[in-house]
């Protein structure tokens, strides 16, 4: 691996990210400012929701080797995790502070190209200052005590203090930009299109496929009515060459929103170099199947997931040297990111040759924090998944990359939002390997066809493992929910008239339906597989309010509308 990357090509990327965490922390500064009972703390799931945005920027930041911004993310990070386990410290002055540090973060964000290094250590060493040393009844922050200097440190555009030359502080962010050299025109022969253009197409080409498919049960119907007929041929093929330009036509359009996973791929080689000399280590990052074609909505959210889980191989898979060597092992760890189209999946897959997880040691950890019951019993695939839960880490001190328990709990966040799959395949003293699989586009997708209690529905095949025919004695009852085995693994199970609010009707048999979201597996019970079929996702209105279980409809060829079965729903 080279010790030097061009980032200059990522710079606008990371902050267009970088923006998107900023206005996050924003609103959630804006909240935490609003009036509340003196006796009701802070909104914890918006401290940490807003500590997840900064935990990405800070990975980021250090990616892009923009040291002073991560070690200044890190310190605000450290404030709001102390507001989070001392919730009494929330002031007004504490929120005024946060809001001040948060301006000058995105300045420095803001001139990052001209100044890639901007001072703010003062500000770093406030913040750091605040996370340790704040009392639960702080003195005003703007008056100084006992002849001590402020400890804030004033704007970047304004001298620090009087009696600093302006020759002894770096250029402030503001004249660095503007002595910033103006580029020259550069021809590309790329043309950049609002991307709310390429939906339009795709929506467009949609209808197409809806009409094809009305089409050909046309064709159906009049070959019931008449039977063989030349000119009957002749429509046929006609229908035949509709479906074949429409499927090009489709794919075409499919393309233009695809961008090759090297794009996120080449984020990495500077993060896992830096952060394996940080912490000691010898890290090897090789990549497969990085010309992996995949929809840009897809691609722009894999950024944050797959930074998490890297750093979490070199923080907790690889070992170091001198342990690597003993156990028989190169002294460099080996961290693979590879990349394949499997089955409308895009397949993404972070794997090292590190120690591997304990299951029995997760299991303890996850106790210790009273994430888990004592008595409740896990299988070791189960235990693995708990590194997923916010909160749990089995580090014991605390790092700027890893010890809150986030990273991980952001991964799972991301991959279920777009309906994915997590799976952990774990060999202890092996090494650890981490599978993704979302979905190659969110417009039109594969979906599974099925009955329940009289009515169609849709079924997204992306979150479909498999199904399987059982008989209702094989359905038992534990703790007053259902659940069947498969395959000799305890399974829950759910019935998706139940969760429709239908009709719920006994048979001696169902379809049993396995569906994924992230690390979580379901049994989804039908009464019938009608086969599969490709399926144009139409939202549904507003004025139908809260739709529980139904994530849209989408039209058949004989007309008939079918609502999409909201998995994320059943499954949770």
């Amino acid at each position: 691996m080279e010790d030097t990357v061009d980032l200059s090509s990522l710079l606008s990327d990371y902050r267009e990210d970088a923006y998107a965490h900023l206005d996050a922390l924003d609103h959630a500064l804006l909240e935490l400012e609003r009036d509340r009972p003196a006796d009701v703390g802070p909104d914890r799931d918006l401290l940490n929701s807003v500590l997840g945005s900064l935990h990405t920027l800070k990975g980021n930041s250090g990616m892009m080797g923009f040291g002073t911004v991560q070690k200044f993310v890190h310190q605000y990070e450290g404030v709001l995790k102390r507001l989070l386990d001392v919730p009494a410290l929330l002031d007004r002055q504490l929120v005024n502070a946060l809001f001040e540090s948060a301006t000058l973060l995105r300045n420095a964000v803001d001139q990052l190209g001209a100044n890639p290094q901007p001072d703010l250590s003062q500000e770093t060493a406030f913040l750091e200052a605040l996370a340790i040393e704040r009392p639960v009844a702080p003195a005003p922050l703007s008056k100084p005590a006992g002849g001590k200097k402020n400890r804030r440190p004033a704007s970047l555009n304004t001298a620090t203090n009087a009696d600093s030359s302006s020759q002894q502080r770096p250029p402030s962010l503001q004249e660095s930009a503007a002595s910033a050299p103006v580029s020259a025109h550069i021809v590309s022969n790329v043309l950049r299109v609002d991307f709310e253009r390429l939906d339009h197409l795709l929506n467009l080409t949609g209808e197409l496929v809806i009409q094809k498919t009305k089409l050909y049960q046309v064709v159906r119907n009049i070959s019931e009515l008449i039977g063989d007929h030349d000119l009957f041929d002749e429509l046929t093929a006609t229908v035949q060459m509709v479906e074949k330009t429409t499927n090009d036509l489709r794919e075409s359009i499919m393309r233009v929103r695809m961008l090759p996973v090297q794009r996120v791929f080449q984020r990495f080689p500077r993060m896992v170099r830096d952060l394996a000399r940080q912490k000691g280590k010898e890290v090897e990052l090789s990549f497969s199947g990085e010309d992996t074609e995949i929809d840009k909505t897809v691609i722009d959210a894999l950024g944050e997931p797959l930074l998490h889980l890297i750093r979490n191989s070199i923080d907790h898979g690889i070992e170091a040297p001198g342990v690597r060597v003993a156990a028989g092992k190169s002294a460099a760890g080996n961290i693979l990111l590879s990349a394949r189209q499997e089955s409308g999946h895009i397949v993404i897959a972070v794997r090292d040759d590190g120690g591997g997880m304990n299951a029995e040691r997760i299991r303890q950890k996850a106790i210790e924090r009273g994430l888990i019951s004592p008595d409740r019993i896990f299988s070791e695939e189960d235990a693995c998944g708990l590194v997923f839960v916010p909160g749990f880490s089995t580090m014991e001190q605390v790092s700027e990359t890893s010890g809150r328990g986030v990273g991980l709990d952001v991964v799972k966040k991301v991959i279920a939002d777009f309906n994915g799959i997590i799976e952990v395949k774990s060999v202890p003293g092996f090494g650890t390997e981490f599978i993704l699989k979302m979905p190659l586009t969110l417009a039109i997708i594969p979906a599974l066809l099925v009955e329940s209690s009289g009515g169609l529905y849709a079924v997204p095949r992306t979150a479909v493992v498999e199904s399987v025919k059982i008989a209702s004695a094989d359905i038992h009852h534990v703790e007053g929910r259902e659940v069947a085995q498969l395959r000799g693994n305890l399974l829950a199970v759910r019935r998706l008239s139940q969760a429709l609010g239908l009709p719920l009707a006994e048979r001696k048999s169902y379809y049993m339906v396995i569906l994924a979201r992230a690390e979580k597996r379901i049994g989804m019970l039908v009464d019938k597989l009608w086969g599969q079929q490709e399926v144009v996702i139409k939202a549904l209105d507003d004025y139908l309010g809260e739709t529980p279980g139904v994530s849209g409809a989408t039209i058949l060829g004989d007309g008939r509308v079918v609502l999409i079965v909201d998995t994320s729903k059943i499954i949770q």
